[in-house]
């Protein structure tokens, strides 16, 4: 249905029949922005990193709600 039918759809229904979706954000969603972490990390070594991330929730990250901010690393490919 391309624009021009859906508003003569739309003009053709009663309001109250008519319901869309909002295309809102999840509730707690972040992304990552940029980080230091090296390519490869030492089984034992310590590493000092930043990161900056992003909100991309509709909530409010405050740490009286509990929010916390954490680092998980985890293999996406097979390396050998």
């Amino acid at each position: 249905m391309d624009v021009k039918e859906l508003l003569q759809f739309m003009v053709s229904q009663s309001i109250s029949d008519i319901h869309f979706k909002a295309d809102t954000a999840p509730l707690w969603a972040a992304s990552l922005v940029q980080s230091s972490l090296p390519p490869t990390m030492e089984s034992g070594s310590v590493y000092d990193v930043t990161a900056t991330v992003r909100n991309e929730g509709a909530a409010p990250w405050r740490t009286a709600d509990g929010a916390r901010v954490a680092l998980r690393i985890f293999q996406t490919g097979d390396d050998g």
